[in-house]
């Protein structure tokens, strides 16, 4: 006969005391957790961000296109308080998704979430997940986030292998694409690898090309480093119109401008249908970062559309 463990669920508090002071720290250092129960690629922009005189728990940006997540989270059950702060706080920082984290949800709260899906759908997302901590007998406790709400559109997770990239870079190759590809990182599904640029071995440049692909988006990206460029926002702004332009005329797209990030970003992406066709994919992107590689680089120099 096997002999199995007792799993039992352990109160929250007991691990968090207090949501501000303790969960959401823990949160922000532990979105791996989130990302892999949604399907994203959030990275956390700050903490405890006012908004009036309110404050949000946590604003992330979603690397898959860039968009604002905010979270707002309760160790106790859902209550319409915190819904109308969530409302006000995805207003306020121009957030499309909404991650609302509770210990349980009501009925009437699941379909409140599930009508502002349905309401909503083409403006904003709203997820509700429950926050549970496991426990096998004397194990570590585990805690594990169960999705109660989610959009109609949304996308289970499904891992995304490194052979994607290692294909790509075979393609580039295949293709006698200028593009150099630096590194790719390993540890995770959605950002594939960087292009050009290298400084301090590829580990912080101040400027790169990136790939980036998700389960529902492929995006190609320009990104420079606010820290080591800490004028490179102003400068951009002062050329925004120019980028836009060159953009409509090369790209035929509009380029993504985020908003408070590390780095900054100007990208072109793409949402992805049903039916996946690798090849179509690394045309778009290879046609998509070669044109960026042109539109920032000249004479081997990052020129910042000095020629418009």
């Amino acid at each position: 006969m096997p002999n199995f463990g007792r799993l039992e669920i352990v109160d929250l508090r007991a691990n968090w005391e207090h949501e501000d002071d303790h969960f959401t720290p823990w949160l922000s250092e532990n979105l791996t957790l989130l990302n892999n129960v949604l399907n994203m690629n959030l990275e956390c922009i700050d903490k405890n961000v006012e908004v009036g005189r309110y404050a949000c728990d946590l604003l992330c940006r979603n690397m898959d296109d860039h968009s604002s997540v905010v979270i707002e989270s309760q160790l106790n059950a859902f209550d319409h308080d915190h819904l109308g702060k969530a409302l006000v706080y995805a207003a306020g920082l121009s957030a499309r998704t909404i991650v609302w984290i509770a210990k349980d949800f009501t009925n009437e709260h699941r379909k409140a979430l599930n009508s502002l899906n349905e309401s909503t759908h083409n403006c904003f997302q709203f997820f509700g997940l429950q926050l549970e901590v496991i426990q096998i007998d004397d194990s570590r406790p585990a805690p594990k986030f169960n999705v109660i709400v989610k959009p109609d559109n949304w996308v289970p997770p499904s891992r995304i292998s490194n052979d994607y990239w290692r294909s790509f870079k075979q393609y580039l190759e295949q293709q006698e694409s200028s593009l150099e590809v630096l590194r790719w990182d390993s540890g995770t599904d959605y950002l594939g690898f960087y292009l050009g640029y290298d400084e301090n071995d590829g580990q912080h440049p101040q400027y790169w090309i990136s790939a980036g692909r998700s389960n529902r988006f492929i995006a190609a990206n320009f990104c420079m480093n606010k820290g080591r460029l800490p004028d490179i926002l102003q400068r951009l702004t002062g050329i925004q119109q120019r980028i836009n332009q060159k953009f409509s005329a090369e790209f035929e797209e509009e380029p993504r401008w985020p908003g408070p990030n590390p780095y900054t970003v100007v990208a072109v992406s793409k949402r992805l249908g049903n039916q996946v066709n690798r090849n179509s994919e690394f045309e778009w992107l290879r046609e998509r970062l070669e044109k960026l590689e042109k539109l920032f680089k000249q004479d081997g120099e990052i020129h910042f559309l000095s020629d418009c």
